[in-house]
């Protein structure tokens, strides 16, 4: 007499453990991915903002501007190439996560440039607020919130940047 093994499958639960396996590998990849971009978003931003203010400094030196308040120099410093190509679009700034740059000069007698982002995530806005050492760095608005003294406490840039949208505003000395 012949024996035959008996061949089976996976039963419910056996099927429902390697599922369950399989779905939190691709969640951890999917976490993974999320805070790779995010972090990536953050470097080109601040890359960025280097970028645009050294790149404004240089072409405005010994440049006069009419009295007035706030002017906005945007478009001629996209025009002059001032800003990263992946921070236009258009004859508009864009930063990293979606929302306006924007580059002043405070007013036509101001030693300084402004470069304002904003719709910036609560996250970036605090590692922003609290990395807030950069060369020529005279202050930084974090919505509402002036600061003039850097390092910024991580307590103060938790209490400045909000859940929704930050807008955030550098000066610079020209």
């Amino acid at each position: 007499m012949t024996h035959q093994s008996a061949k089976r499958g996976f039963n419910l639960v056996e099927a429902a453990i390697v599922l369950g396996v399989i779905g939190l590998v691709i969640g951890g990849i999917w976490v993974a991915a999320a805070s790779v971009q995010s972090n990536l978003r953050k470097t080109n931003a601040m890359t960025g903002l280097i970028q645009i203010a050294t790149n404004t400094a240089n072409l405005l030196k010994n440049h006069a501007y009419p009295a007035g308040p706030q002017i906005d120099i945007t478009t001629q410093m996209i025009s002059a190439g001032a800003l990263p190509g992946n921070f236009v679009d258009g004859t508009a700034g864009v930063n990293p996560f979606g929302g306006a740059v924007f580059v002043y000069i405070p007013n036509a007698a101001s030693p300084q440039i402004r470069v304002q982002f904003r719709s910036v995530p609560r996250d970036a806005c605090i590692e922003f607020t609290t990395r807030a050492i950069l060369n020529g760095l005279a202050s930084l608005t974090v919505n509402s919130n002036l600061y003039s003294t850097f390092p910024v406490t991580l307590l103060a840039a938790t209490n400045a940047c909000t859940t929704g949208p930050n807008t955030l505003s550098w000066n610079f000395n020209r």
